[in-house]
């Protein structure tokens, strides 16, 4: 079933972050190649918030490894997380998800 790109950033938003690490790396970088641009950023940030950084840095690598394509702000997201302080990192991430929620 397909749903609106909307209705899956607002889902995703929404999961509470231990239930956001149960998913696949495999899911999670599917949705990461999203055609949708609001679906990747709500995706990059969520992995942001909710992914230790050994995590985040084997997502980013696969990401980049693959021969689909790169989307910048996946790119951006990602390796943003990995270069602050994850306290630093987390607040950003909490902000601008819930400044996209008021947009929608």
């Amino acid at each position: 079933m397909e749903m609106p790109a909307g209705l899956l950033s607002q889902l995703v938003a929404a999961v509470p972050d231990d239930e956001f690490r149960q998913l696949s790396d495999k899911l999670i970088l599917s949705l990461l190649r999203s055609e949708h641009d609001q679906v990747r950023k709500t995706i990059s940030l969520k992995c942001a918030c909710a992914c230790n950084s050994e995590r985040l840095s084997r997502i980013l690598l696969a990401y980049i490894d693959g021969t689909d394509q790169h989307y910048y702000n996946v790119i951006h997201w990602l390796d943003f997380a990995l270069s602050i302080p994850a306290d630093r990192m987390l607040s950003i991430a909490r902000d601008v998800l819930r400044h996209q929620a008021s947009l929608d």
